[in-house]
C-alpha cells in the first residue's frame, strides 16, 4: 500500500474458500488511508439483476459521497475516469466473472489518481491475466488445524474444541474438504447439539455425493419451515437489498421469522452498507432446492423458467413469488395476461425487465400482490381488474408514464 503508482490486485481461488474475507479484511485495515473508498460486493449477481449502469452508479456514489444516477454505461465510463482520477482510492471489486465488469467500472490505471488500489475477486484467473493485473494472490485450502480452529469457533463458540466431540468433529471437518464456507456452516448448524445428533450428521454427510452443496444443505434441513421459506425467499429475490427493505417485506407478507436466525446460521450476513448478503454456494444452494425440491415452482426468478411460466409450461397457481430481471427478453407466444389471471398466490412481483409491455399492454395483475415493486413502469395506470386490497407497498422507480394509479376509484 506504500507504493505511489497505481495497482491492481487480484485474489483468486475456487467458492466457499475465503476470498471475500480477505478482501474485507484488507478494506477494513487500509481504507483509512484512502481520499475515497469502495466495497462493491456480490458484482456478478448485481450486474445480472439491476445491471452495469446501477454497479456505476453505486461505485461512484460511495467514493464522492453524493447521490448519482448514470444515464449509459459508457457516460457511466466517462464520469467514474473524470471524477478518479486526481483521487487516491481503495476499489474492492467482489465476485467478477465477466470481462466487461472491469472494462467499465475500473478500466485502466489511469482512471485513478496516484497511490489507488484496486482489488479484484474471482474463480476466473483468466479475467485476472486479460486485465493485466500487477499481482494475483492464490488463496489456498486451510491445513488441518486451521479448520478445526474455524469449525471450532462456530460449534463450540471457542476456538478448542470439546474434547468428548473430537472424533466426530474430525470427521466432519474432513467430509467438509478443509472448505471454510462448509465449516462455518455446518458448524453453525451442529451448535448446541448433543453427540446424537452430531452422530446423525456425520453420518448423512458420509452418504452425501462429493459435492459441497449438497452438505451445505444440512444446515436447510435443521431449519423451521417459516426459516425454509424466509431464506428461499432471500435466496431468490432479496440478495443486497437494504436489510429494511427485506424485513418490511417479511412483515407485510407475514412470514413468521427473523432474519436474525439465519445470521446465526451463517447463511446470512450483513454487509457494511446494511444489505442483506449470502455467499454465492449458498444462493445457489437456495437455487437448487427451489428449482429441484419445489415441483410446484413457488418462486419463479430465471429468464428460462419466466419463459415457461408464461408459455402455459410451468404450473402458474402455486408461485408466491415472481421476480423478472433485466435480461429477461419477452416472446411473442407469452401470454402475460391469462397467466396473471391464474397467479392467485402471488404476494411480491419486482420487474425489471425494459420490454416486459412491448408486445401488448398488461390488463391484469394479481389481487393477491402485497409487494409491488416495478422499475420503469410504462402504464398510464394499474389495471382496473387489480384490486388493491392487500398491497402493502407500492415501488414504481424512474415511471414517466404513470399518470394516476387507477383509472377509477378503488374507495
Amino acid at each position: 500500500m506504500e507504493t505511489r503508482d497505481v495497482r491492481f490486485i487480484g485474489i483468486w481461488g475456487m467458492g466457499g474458500i475465503g476470498k471475500t474475507t480477505i478482501a474485507s479484511a484488507v478494506f477494513g485495515k487500509y481504507s483509512g488511508q484512502f481520499e475515497g473508498v469502495c466495497f462493491l460486493d456480490n458484482v456478478a449477481e448485481m450486474q445480472r439483476t439491476r445491471g452495469l449502469q446501477y454497479l456505476q452508479g453505486v461505485l461512484l456514489s460511495k467514493i464522492l459521497k453524493v447521490s448519482i444516477t448514470i444515464a449509459s454505461v459508457y457516460e457511466g465510463m466517462r464520469i467514474i475516469k473524470e471524477r478518479l482520477r486526481s483521487m487516491k482510492v481503495l476499489i474492492i471489486l467482489d465476485d467478477v466473472n465477466q470481462k466487461d465488469q472491469l472494462e467499465m467500472l475500473v478500466g485502466g490505471r489511469d482512471w485513478f489518481g496516484i497511490g489507488s488500489r484496486i482489488l479484484i475477486t474471482t474463480t476466473d484467473k483468466h479475467l485476472l491475466h486479460n486485465h493485466v493485473v500487477d499481482e494475483v494472490y492464490s488463496v489456498n485450502l486451510m491445513t488441518r488445524d486451521e479448520a478445526i480452529e474455524l469449525f471450532s469457533l462456530h460449534a463450540f463458540k471457542q476456538r478448542i474444541p470439546d474434547k468428548d466431540f473430537e472424533e466426530l468433529l474430525n470427521q466432519v471437518v474432513q467430509n467438509a474438504g478443509f472448505l471454510p464456507l462448509a465449516l462455518k456452516i455446518l458448524g453453525s448448524s451442529l451448535y448446541g447439539l448433543d453427540k446424537i445428533e452430531w452422530k446423525c450428521t456425520v453420518d448423512r454427510l458420509k452418504d452425501m455425493p462429493d459435492h459441497v452443496l449438497a452438505k451445505l444443505k444440512i444446515s436447510f434441513d435443521g431449519l423451521s419451515p417459516s426459516d425454509q421459506r424466509l431464506f428461499l425467499d432471500i435466496g431468490c429475490f432479496y440478495r443486497g437489498k437494504l436489510r429494511s427493505y427485506v424485513e418490511e417485506i417479511l412483515e407485510s407478507c407475514d412470514i413468521g421469522s427473523t432474519i436474525r436466525v439465519l445470521i446465526e446460521k451463517s447463511l446470512l450476513f450483513v454487509s457494511p452498507y446494511d444489505t442483506i448478503e449470502m455467499h454465492d454456494l449458498i444462493q445457489e444452494m437456495s437455487w437448487h432446492i427451489v428449482r429441484l425440491g419445489d415441483t410446484r415452482r413457488s418462486r419463479i426468478w430465471l429468464p428460462e423458467d419466466i419463459e415457461d411460466l408464461f408459455t402455459g409450461n410451468l404450473e402458474a397457481e402455486a408461485v408466491e413469488g415472481l421476480s423478472i430481471p433485466r435480461d429477461y427478453i419477452r416472446k411473442q407466444d407469452c401470454n402475460i395476461n391469462e397467466t396473471f389471471r391464474k397467479m392467485k398466490r402471488l404476494r411480491v412481483l419486482e420487474v425489471r425487465a425494459t420490454n416486459f409491455c412491448s408486445i401488448d399492454p398488461i390488463t391484469h395483475l394479481p389481487s393477491s400482490i402485497r409487494w409491488l415493486d416495478w422499475e420503469g413502469c410504462p402504464l398510464n395506470s394499474l389495471p382496473q381488474s387489480f384490486e388493491p386490497s392487500k398491497l402493502l407497498r407500492l415501488d414504481i422507480l424512474e415511471s414517466t408514464t404513470i399518470q394516476k394509479l387507477w383509472s377509477i376509484s378503488k374507495v
